[in-house]
């Protein structure tokens, strides 16, 4: 893990990850700016046989956002309130980038000229996780 001086994520964020091994993504997720992360999601495509396994991780996905954000304001968190995390905060754009970084046999990344800045990004986002997990002791 980071350091205290260079530690990317708050300590709320390291407890709301589930699994220790998903800190790199986490980490890099964070430091994108969220124009990009938005170019890079429309480049990702989810395999049409992984939409169940795609959606039934992005329900656990926003129930867990909803619990951060509830400790995050020390309360009960609105409907309202998590709609607007994932309309003005990208939460779901966030998660399209993580679930291809962690579950990456189940997504494409096609090269399609009009989207050639959102290719590139996307393959550096990947390319810059599998170096981050690589670094992880076992």
């Amino acid at each position: 893990m980071d350091s205290i001086e260079t530690r990317v994520l708050n300590d709320e964020e390291l407890k709301a990850i589930r699994d220790p091994r998903d800190y790199p993504i986490f980490k890099i997720l964070k430091k994108i700016p969220l124009k990009h992360i938005k170019i890079i999601r429309d480049s990702i495509e989810i395999w049409v046989d992984s939409m169940p396994d795609y959606l039934k991780k992005e329900k656990i996905w926003l129930e867990d956002a909803k619990w951060y954000l509830g400790e995050h304001l020390n309360r009960e968190v609105k409907d309202s309130e998590l709609a607007d995390e994932i309309l003005n905060n990208g939460l779901c754009d966030k998660y399209r980038l993580y679930y291809a970084a962690k579950y990456r046999p189940q997504i494409t990344v096609p090269f399609k000229i009009a989207r050639i800045l959102g290719y590139l990004r996307a393959r550096l986002f990947l390319h810059r996780v599998d170096k981050s997990l690589q670094s992880m002791p076992n």
